[in-house]
């Protein structure tokens, strides 16, 4: 009999959905830091660039084999995230995703089944690794950051 680890978004304070945090040590090839910084490329004009290739990126993480992710919950989570911080999808779809608002509308809307997914699980992965990175660091990578 195989067990798989679900990961999904349970409710939090004040009926919120809160992400479950994954052990940063064994997600990160041991080094509990990895979590706490971001690595960004930078063009010649100073804009961030992401690549989904890029393995220092903290949204490229891996997800171990036998981790499903509750796509539905995810994309409750994403939405809530993006309307709660005035996020434009076609920001979030463009840095995050590498992908086009339109796209990120369809998922959010329509999300497959973790377990019905081939190449679409890195989209979903990038979205579950974002959420799981404290919220100075997810609007940072966004370069939304307020000022303090």
């Amino acid at each position: 009999m195989m067990y798989v680890r679900t990961f999904s978004f349970g409710t939090g304070p004040a009926g919120l959905l809160s992400p479950l945090h994954l052990d940063s040590h064994r997600r990160h090839g041991g080094n509990p830091e990895f979590a706490r910084h971001v690595y960004i490329k930078y063009t010649l004009a100073g804009r961030r660039v992401y690549s989904t290739k890029d393995s220092n990126d903290p949204l490229n993480a891996e997800i171990d084999d036998d981790i499903y992710i509750d796509t539905k919950e995810l994309c409750k989570r994403i939405a809530y995230e993006l309307k709660q911080h005035s996020i434009p999808q076609a920001i979030f779809a463009e840095r995050i995703l590498c992908r086009s608002q339109g796209t990120l509308s369809d998922l959010l809307r329509n999300p497959k089944p973790w377990n019905k997914l081939k190449s679409g699980r890195e989209t979903f992965r990038r979205m579950f690794n974002w959420v799981q990175q404290p919220l100075a660091m997810r609007l940072g990578i966004l370069d939304m950051c307020k000022q303090g």
